[in-house]
Formats: C-alpha cells, structure tokens, sequence
C-alpha cells in the first residue's frame, strides 16, 4: 500500500481551512475503488491515474506546492527525486530508501508511516511558509544535482557488482 488512505485523511482536515486546497493523486492500482470511496464528497480531489508524459508531469510539479509521498514501505522512490529535480519540498514516509533522499527540515519533512497527523503537521508547516518551501525546492535541487547525477548513480552501481565478484 502506498498510504494514500492517510494523506485522504489528512486532505480532509486541512480542506476545512484551506478551501481552494486541491489534492491531485497520481498513479493506479487494486486500491484505487477503495481510495475513492474513502475520498468520496470531498471536494477538490482528483485521481489521474497512471501518467507517463513529461510534460502533464512537468506541469504537475510546476503547479504544486509540494509532493507528498505517505508510503507504508517503499524503495528509492523516482517521485521524490523528480520532486526535487523540480525545485519542490517533499513530505515522506520514513521508510524504506526515502531518508537517503529526505534531509529532514532541509529538503523536506520525514513523517511517520501511516499517522495522518504528522502528514498533516508537516503539509501545514510548507501550506504556511513559501519562503521554507522555496529554500526545501533549492536545497532539494541542489542535492539532486550533486548527489543523483546519471554518472554518479552508473558508478556506485558498478562499485556493487566490484563488491559483490
């Protein structure tokens, strides 16, 4: 499960203050029929599926204040480091490969799996400071650019297969 329920959860609480909020949820899976029923008479929220265009993708993350990725388990997730790449803060569960690429606080927010109001907590804090979410998306892309870069990642990886012969 990627945790959805709990970011619903916490769209709900937050719509109450912030009317014009809109929450998008990208991709599919057997879940998505119960994720809508629980987003049922909520307004503003929106499911697109699966999207693979760059550029439906590139305004997604133009347009946004911040990706939120509330995962129960996860590996090295691409959504966060695309977020980055474009300059976005990124709430995310504190699971699997993702505190490799969250520095809480610097580029985003750890939160704790499956507790809605710690996502809620933390998508509060970036609602209210624009100067956070735009100091989170540069330090975000700085990393991105000096840790993520294709050279870097084909390097390490040969390092392993070194490691493992």
């Amino acid at each position: 499960f990627k945790g959805v329920q709990y970011l619903i959860a916490t769209f709900r609480r937050l719509k109450k203050e912030y009317a014009n909020l809109k929450l998008v949820i990208v991709g599919t899976g057997d879940f998505e029929d119960h994720l809508k029923n629980l987003a049922y008479g909520i307004e503003n929220i929106v499911f697109l599926g699966y999207v693979d265009s760059p550029m439906v993708k590139k305004l997604l993350y133009e347009n946004c204040v911040a990706v939120v990725v509330p995962s129960l388990y996860e590996g090295l997730p691409m959504v966060v480091l695309e977020a980055m790449a474009c300059r976005k803060a990124v709430v995310a569960s504190d699971v699997g490969g993702i505190p490799f690429l969250i520095r809480h606080g610097k580029n985003g927010f750890l939160a704790k799996p499956g507790d809605s109001k710690d996502l809620e907590k933390f998508i509060r804090i970036l609602l209210e400071d624009v100067n956070l979410r735009k100091n989170m998306g540069s330090f975000g892309r700085k990393l991105v650019e000096k840790e993520f870069t294709v050279d870097k990642m084909v390097r390490e990886t040969l390092r392993v297969y070194d490691l493992l012969s």
